[in-house]
């Protein structure tokens, strides 16, 4: 009668829980972001020196610093 139709998917919810330790553990997410925008702007500053190698798609304004573009 009050059952779930789903088995919920307990072992995201676990790796979410351990993700989320680990993020913590890291600093939290102000200290994460801040280490992802530095990787993204190396990249791109890599990038940006061999323009032979890669050509970007966007406008340097609009880079993404999850994806490479």
């Amino acid at each position: 009668k009050d059952s779930m139709y789903n088995t919920p998917n307990t072992f995201g919810i676990y790796v979410l829980a351990l993700v989320a330790e680990w993020v913590e553990a890291q600093g939290g997410l102000t200290t994460m972001a801040a280490r992802n925008a530095n990787k993204a702007q190396m990249l791109y500053d890599l990038i940006d020196r061999y323009p032979g190698v890669f050509k970007g798609h966007a406008v340097k304004h609009s880079r993404s610093q999850m994806n490479v573009t």
